[in-house]
C-alpha cells in the first residue's frame, strides 16, 4: 500500500512539475510549452517592460529589443530593478530583425515577435525550429490580450488579473469623466519630430488613448503618417504631445519653429514631452493608465480632482512593489523640460 502511495505521489508530483502550457496567439497559431516559459526573448519594444511587472522580476529575460533597454537605461526600471541594466540584446537586430545564431545559442522556451512584420522577422525563426508567439499591435483590446498570453506563458494568470483590473477601472473612471464633456481639445501626438514630421491618425494606440482622455485626435487618415507643416497648420492642434522615442527632442523643437510656433498649442504653451516611467507611456505598455490620467489632468484640470502624484504611487506598488518617491515623481514626468507649459505644475501640487 505504500509503495503505491509512494508511486501515486511521484507521478503526481510529475505531472505538476511537467505540466505542458498551451494557448493560442494573434494570428490564432496554437503555442505549446512543456511548461511556463523560464527563458524568453522579447523582440516587440513594449514586451520587456511589461513582462517585468508582471514577474516583478527580470531573470525570465533572455534578450530584449536594445531599444527597450533604452527606455529601461533612461528611464526608472534600471533603477527599480538594477540587474535590468544588464539584460542582454544580442538576440534582437534592427528593425525587429531576429539574430537567429544569438537565438540558438539562448535556446529560449519562448521567442515573442510582432505579427505584422513581414517574413523576413517571422520565418527564419520558425525555420530554426524556435518557439515563436506573435502579437498584434494598436488596439487596446490587443494589448489586453498580451497580458493573457504572458500570463498563460508564465503561469502568472492571477497576476494578470490584478493589473487588468487596475487597467480597467481607470479606463471605466475615465469613460465616466469624459461622458458628457462639451469641449475635446484637438491633439497632435508626434511620433517623430526631428528629420520628420510623422503623427498619430485614427486607429493608432495614441488615437485611443487621446479619445479615452477626452481629447480629439486628427481624424483623416489611420494609423501614422508624414505630414507636412501646412496640413498641421490647417489642423491647428491645441495641445501638442512630442514622443519619447528621440533622444534629446525638447519642446524648443516647436517652439523655435516659425511655422510650428503659429499653432494654438505653442502660442498657449500647450506642449508637453510625454512621461518615461518604468517604460514609455506613448506606446501601449503597463503604464498606459498613468499616460491616460496623465493626459486628461492636462486636458481637463477643472475636473480632474484626483490627486495624480498618489494615482502614480499607487501604480508602481501595483506594478513593480515600490514606492515613487516625489523626486523620482518630478524625473518621470520630465518636469524640467515641462514645467512652464500650462497646468502642468498643477500635476504634482
Amino acid at each position: 500500500m505504500r509503495l503505491i502511495k509512494l508511486l501515486f505521489f511521484l507521478t503526481l508530483s510529475s505531472s505538476l512539475l511537467f505540466a505542458k502550457i498551451e494557448f493560442y496567439d494573434q494570428t490564432n497559431t496554437k503555442i505549446i510549452l512543456k511548461n511556463e516559459a523560464k527563458k524568453v526573448v522579447s523582440i516587440p519594444i513594449p514586451l520587456a517592460s511589461l513582462s517585468i511587472s508582471i514577474d516583478k522580476d527580470i531573470s525570465r529575460l533572455s534578450s530584449i529589443n536594445p531599444v527597450a533597454k533604452e527606455a529601461i537605461k533612461n528611464g526608472i526600471l534600471g533603477k527599480i530593478f538594477p540587474k535590468s541594466l544588464n539584460l542582454s540584446t544580442k538576440g534582437v537586430g534592427e528593425n525587429f530583425i531576429p539574430n537567429i545564431e544569438e537565438l540558438l545559442k539562448l535556446d529560449p522556451d519562448l521567442i515573442f515577435q510582432w505579427a505584422h512584420f513581414g517574413q523576413n522577422s517571422i520565418e527564419p525563426l520558425k525555420n530554426a525550429g524556435l518557439n515563436v508567439a506573435l502579437l498584434k499591435y494598436g488596439k487596446e483590446e490587443s494589448i489586453e490580450e498580451w497580458f493573457k498570453i504572458l500570463g498563460k506563458a508564465y503561469g502568472k494568470e492571477k497576476r494578470v488579473k490584478e493589473i487588468l483590473n487596475y487597467r480597467q477601472s481607470v479606463k471605466n473612471r475615465l469613460k465616466k469623466l469624459t461622458k458628457n464633456l462639451k469641449n475635446r481639445p484637438r491633439i497632435l501626438y508626434f511620433l517623430r519630430v526631428n528629420q520628420s514630421l510623422r503623427v498619430a491618425g485614427e486607429d493608432s494606440f495614441n488615437d485611443y488613448s487621446i479619445n479615452l482622455s477626452g481629447g480629439e485626435n486628427i481624424k483623416n487618415f489611420k494609423s501614422f503618417k508624414e505630414v507636412g507643416i501646412e496640413e498641421i497648420l490647417k489642423y491647428n492642434p491645441e495641445i501638442i504631445l512630442l514622443n519619447n522615442f528621440e533622444s534629446n527632442l525638447s519642446l524648443n523643437k516647436i517652439y523655435d519653429n516659425p511655422l510650428l510656433s503659429l499653432t494654438n498649442a505653442a502660442k498657449n504653451k500647450r506642449v508637453y514631452k510625454v512621461p518615461l516611467g518604468g517604460a514609455r507611456w506613448d506606446p501601449p505598455g503597463q503604464e498606459s493608465p498613468l499616460m491616460w490620467l496623465w493626459l486628461f489632468k492636462l486636458l481637463h484640470p477643472k475636473t480632474a480632482d484626483f490627486d495624480f502624484k498618489q494615482e502614480m504611487k499607487k501604480a508602481y506598488r501595483l506594478l513593480y512593489n515600490y514606492d515613487l518617491k516625489e523626486e523620482e515623481i518630478k524625473t518621470i514626468l520630465h518636469f524640467n523640460i515641462n514645467k512652464n507649459s500650462k497646468y502642468y505644475k498643477d500635476l504634482i501640487q
